[in-house]
């Protein structure tokens, strides 16, 4: 297959259906009327009134806006030669209707003044529509009338969501409206089975939905421009306020593949309980029950891009198995209380094969890694909580405990080159690993908002974390050097055996009180003061016994790697906060806001190491002062715009560990070899953000993020090479670090050929430099990383939709010393395609397609075209039946590759993964809302 083959075949796939619909809805549409709406008896202007357009045929909603704040109104690109009919609503007013139509010889129309009349007026004059409006103001919240949208048989939320004007519903359940980003999704005010949108919004029948409210939530802010972010609540019909729903699946494929899965969930108006169960070998993992959710979506047509899907792209053959339950309740208005229980066994087999490439002051030095392995984990986790949620006060504890057991086994042979393709060394490990953890967490906090002389508010939050850790690891290494000739000429082994054995305590105590009215500094500005203070203790026992050769046990204790000690650290910060909030507000026409926050705090750290080794013993104190500032304007403007900017400042301070400063070091480990600077400083690093968004509706939403870094006594790496390639390093502090970071997006929805088609473009550029020292040598690595990602989501019928993504990323690494510049490059571009078509009735077909190419310095360019076909068909009244067949890597090609870059070695390689297979699936949905 030629390298140009798989493009073109995957643009054909992609723009077939765009190229077959777009023929017949060529026609262009024109049409534009215009009013204003006023007051029948004040004659004044009535803003944000409700005005709708339905076609007549079947009353289907083309377009919906607000009126402005002078009352007038104008709405674009309605079509010519059908019949409409327009809809004038507001929460205060009779509605009023009036049936219009464009043609080619009248395309715009205006009414002129539109009178209302209040609701307690009834004159015969106004025609009354006895329907709700489709959309309604009510204050600053926005409320959807669920059945003002026609959708298909069987519909869910998600569907009756996508025929709203303005509100956007991406193919990862992520939701915009008006191009602001949904932060939260509630039913009924409260989380839905956790913070995913998908598991309402795929689950709920539209058919129960009430009405969709969406608002700004004073009480939730963006973390970057501390604003309030956008909430949506879905409101239940009465009398379906409870429910069940969920899958039970399994199917088999070639290859010996299998999958199973129990979901059931089920909700009241005071409890939520989800069970869940799953097993498979195809790659399908997840980690939490909230993830585990997604395994209940029933969206019809079997399109339900859920999370738990076979991961090509995960290294290695996998076995998983997971298991759990959660159930939320509503013990009264004030009282909440959330427990759960998840388990899971995953084992997996990796065949790695990995070339480095890493540049020098005067050669290359190139290794070839081979490794061979399996693992597996065991994890128990019970969680409990409960809130008390008074007037005035609230409370909160949370007390988790959980149990790990995991393990690998591993074979690595590795090979050093040198530039000239010369053989310096051969290195062989093998280990066999075990370990055991235990761990308990308590979490709790205290708010109170009672004002008093001294303080108006404050708030206490405690963290205790218990970790018990044991292992054992038996290893062997193996270094073979060889002269210019390859010819061995030294051989170095080792085999031992360890026992370890770690305790470690954390915990800490943040407070904040409000001592606004003790300390009046102004009568807008906040001012706390804070305290942070934190333990850590951590006591290790390792015992570390050499192999006995004779008697071929491992009964030689190594007196030097064998060793106890303490190591803690106790951490206080205290500070003082100032903030402010001004503005003003013109109801339903504009807002406008200027905040800010200052913060001031004193970090001191003591930290102290007790070992049986002389050389680890350490006490030291560390003294920082951490600024840190904000400053936000944001504005609105009605219907025209919302625009944000935020300059941000923060500082932040790292105190090397005993691994940096006086680690035991084993001399097995002959590949690098890590050892002590006991001279080392704390890390301190100061950062500048800058954010700007721009939100018109109609014209996009755009995003600008900057952040820059700077490090004084940074962190970096002093390493030496020896002439077989062997690495001995150790970290040191360094000044003249830094970095800085660009990201932006752009999200725009319209309509092509009046299907409407929504787009989001992500770039990101990276620009650092990070010195260190190379074999005695000052060296500087610049590092200029650029990527862009871009998606569009085309929706051409409730029965064909396109989602399309292309990403590349390109990276190079500039290694500068003084002798010589050295460069190395790494290339990743993809394209990718999702086409769905629900054709005939109940029928689905999800192809999706993905081409990728890996290029590096020094080695081969990787490419693969992964193809995937699931064929869905949907049975029984409510569509609860599924038989599904799935093709995957139909053309065999995934290849699994590994790349990374660090400092001066750039790392390309490919590791086993799932490849083809083909499985058949029956899946039932059970699903009852409310009573029969």
């Amino acid at each position: 297959m030629s390298k140009k083959t798989p493009l073109i075949v995957l643009m054909l796939i992609c723009f077939y259906g765009y190229l077959s619909f777009g023929q017949s809805n060529s026609n262009p549409v024109k049409g534009v009327v215009r009013g204003v709406a006023k007051d029948k008896e004040s004659k004044s202007a009535i803003p944000a009134a409700t005005v709708t357009i339905y076609l007549q045929k079947d009353s289907a909603i083309l377009t919906y806006l607000f009126t402005k704040a002078n009352g007038s109104f104008k709405l674009e690109g309605l079509p010519l030669d059908s019949t409409l009919t327009l809809s004038l609503s507001h929460v205060n007013y009779t509605t009023f209707y009036k049936k219009i139509k464009f043609s080619s010889k009248t395309p715009e129309i205006e009414l002129g003044e539109l009178f209302l009349l209040k609701r307690e007026n009834n004159l015969e004059e106004v025609k009354i529509v006895a329907q709700r409006p489709p959309m309604v103001m009510r204050g600053d919240t926005l409320e959807i009338n669920a059945e003002a949208f026609k959708t298909k048989e069987n519909a869910v939320v998600e569907d009756m969501l996508r025929k709203v004007p303005g509100i956007i519903v991406w193919g990862d359940g992520k939701i915009t409206v008006n191009g602001k980003a949904v932060s939260r999704l509630l039913v009924e005010g409260k989380p839905f089975f956790g913070s995913d949108p998908v598991i309402a919004m795929r689950n709920l029948p539209k058919d129960i939905i009430d009405k969709v409210q969406v608002y700004n939530d004073q009480s939730h802010t963006d973390a970057e421009i501390r604003t309030p972010t956008v909430t949506m609540n879905i409101a239940l019909k009465e009398g379906k306020k409870k429910g069940l729903f969920g899958k039970i699946g399994a199917g088999l494929g070639t290859e010996g593949r299998y999958e199973g899965s129990v979901a059931l969930n089920a909700f009241t108006p005071k409890s939520q309980l989800s069970l869940m169960a799953a097993t498979n070998n195809t790659n399908k993992e997840t980690y939490s029950i909230d993830d585990m959710l997604r395994l209940s979506v029933y969206k019809p047509g079997g399109s339900d891009n859920s999370k738990y899907q076979s991961d090509f792209y995960k290294q290695g053959l996998n076995k998983f198995s997971a298991w759990g339950f959660n159930y939320d309740l509503d013990v009264n208005k004030a009282v909440t209380s959330k427990s759960g229980y998840f388990g899971f066994r995953s084992s997996n087999e990796t065949l790695k094969n990995v070339n480095e490439v890493t540049s020098l002051t005067d050669d290359v030095l190139k290794r070839n890694n081979l490794e061979d392995g399996s693992n597996y984990r065991y994890k128990h986790s019970l969680r409990s909580s409960i809130g008390v949620n008074k007037k005035f006060k609230s409370f909160f504890f949370a007390p988790e405990y959980e149990e790990n057991n995991s393990g690998y086994k591993n074979q690595n042979q590795s090979n050093t080159l040198n530039g000239a393709g010369s053989l310096l060394s051969e290195y062989k490990t093998k280990n066999d690993f075990s370990d055991h953890n235990k761990r308990l967490k308590l979490y709790a906090d205290f708010r109170s908002n009672i004002d008093t002389k001294l303080y108006q508010d404050f708030y206490l939050k405690y963290e205790f974390e218990n970790n018990r850790y044991h292992n054992e690891n038996t290893y062997s290494t193996m270094l073979r050097e060889f002269s210019s000739n390859a010819i061995p000429k030294n051989s170095t082994d080792f085999n031992r055996k360890s026992l370890f054995n770690q305790t470690g305590i954390s915990q800490s105590l943040y407070g904040e009180v409000n001592v606004s009215q003790f300390l009046r500094i102004a009568r807008k500005i906040q001012t706390k003061l804070i305290n942070n203070a934190s333990q850590f203790r951590q006591s290790n026992d390792q015992l570390v016994y050499n192999l006995d050769t004779q008697s071929g046990a491992y009964t030689s204790l190594n007196s030097y790697l064998s060793n106890q000690s303490t190591y803690q650290t106790l951490t206080e910060r205290p500070g003082i906060k100032f903030n402010g909030n001004f503005g003003k507000n013109i109801a339903q026409r504009s807002d406008e806001r200027l905040s800010f926050e200052v913060l001031m705090e004193m970090q001191v750290i003591g930290q102290r190491n007790k070992s049986e080794k002389s050389f680890q013993n350490i006490s030291r104190t560390y003294h920082t002062a951490l600024p840190s500032a904000n400053l936000t304007y944001a504005i609105q403007k009605a219907g025209k715009y919302e625009r944000s900017f935020s300059l941000g400042y923060s500082t932040s301070a790292e105190i090397p560990g005993i691994d940096n400063l006086a680690p035991l070091v084993d001399s097995a480990q002959q590949v690098y070899m890590k050892i002590g600077n006991g001279s080392l400083k704390q890390q301190y690093q100061q950062s500048l953000r800058l954010n700007f968004s721009n939100n018109r509706p109609g014209k996009g939403l755009f995003k600008l993020d900057v952040e820059a870094g700077f490090f004084k006594n940074g962190f970096t790496d002093s390493s030496f090479y020896d002439p077989q390639g062997r690495r001995v390093g150790y970290t040191m502090n360094l000044d003249g670090r830094k970095y800085i970071n660009f990201s932006g997006q752009y999200m725009r929805s319209f309509k092509m050929f009046s299907a409407p088609l929504s787009i989001l473009l992500m770039p990101y550029a990276n620009f650092s430099e990070n010195p260190y020292y190379l074999n005695g040598l000052l060296s500087k690595s610049d590092n200029v990383n650029f990527r862009v990602l871009g998606k569009i989501n085309y929706v051409l019928s409730e029965s064909m939709q396109l989602d399309l993504d292309a990403g590349t990323s390109w990276y190079t690494n500039r290694i500068k010393s003084e002798s010589g510049t050295q460069k190395l490059n790494f290339n990743y571009r993809s394209i990718g395609s999702d086409f769905h078509l629900s054709w005939p009735k109940r029928v689905t077909l999800v192809n999706q397609m993905h081409y990728n190419i890996n290029e590096s310095t020094g080695t081969k360019s990787v490419q693969n075209l992964i193809w995937n076909i699931n064929l869905y068909y949907r049975m029984l009244k409510k569509e609860q039946l599924e038989l599904k067949f799935s093709a995957n890597d139909l053309l065999r090609q995934r290849t699994n590759v590994i790349s990374y870059v660090d400092n001066n070695t750039i790392s390309l390689g490919t590791v086993n993964n799932l490849q083809q297979f083909f499985m058949f699936s029956v899946a039932f949905y059970p699903r009852q809302f409310g009573s029969k």
